[in-house]
């Protein structure tokens, strides 16, 4: 009988810090989602993709970027908070933290992984001038008329009409033949 009682007040102990912290996770999301919506209208207001498209022709979506990472911010705040609730110990808070680092560091990873070659050839042939617009080239058996560059990616346009878009690292690993006017 003793030990019915003491499952009985373990239950009832524990049962209202696991709803304590459901509420926390519930509340974190509920405000996560809350001022990540609020930072992204914010950032479409003052314009910051347009800034950093016409400054750096960037086609990043910033505020997307920026509104999410505050959205997963408070979400893993509110994670160690009900965690911390229901009496997780600081070892293992410290584990689940390392591990969410390592996965999104892998995430970031992955995704970047194309596009820094792209961003720092595309500095390296905008401060070298080793491309213009409306010239003739020719790489990678592509031949064609150079309609506009960006920080990521060239189009070529060839004879046909046809347009080619090839991102930056492609060019400087690969040697470019340019036509000269005649």
């Amino acid at each position: 009988m003793v030990n019915l009682e003491f499952l009985i007040k373990l239950i009832n102990e524990n049962s209202i810090r696991i709803i304590i912290a459901i509420s926390i996770l519930l509340l974190g999301v509920v405000i996560g989602r809350f001022l990540s919506k609020l930072v992204y209208k914010v950032l479409v207001y003052i314009g910051l993709s347009k800034l950093l498209k016409t400054s750096i022709k960037s086609k990043l979506p910033v505020e997307e970027i920026i509104s999410y990472i505050i959205k997963y911010v408070i979400y893993f705040s509110s994670l160690v908070i009900a965690l911390n609730q229901i009496g997780v110990n600081e070892f293992a808070q410290q584990l689940i933290l390392v591990l969410i680092l390592i996965m999104i560091g892998s995430i970031i990873f992955f995704a970047l992984r194309d596009f820094v070659p792209n961003f720092i050839a595309g500095i390296i042939i905008h401060r070298k001038n080793i491309i213009k617009v409306n010239e003739n080239i020719k790489i990678l058996g592509i031949e064609g008329t150079v309609s506009e560059y960006d920080i990521l990616h060239i189009k070529v346009i060839n004879q046909d009409k046809e347009i080619f878009i090839i991102p930056n690292s492609l060019i400087m690993k690969n040697i470019i033949s340019k036509k000269k006017r005649a």
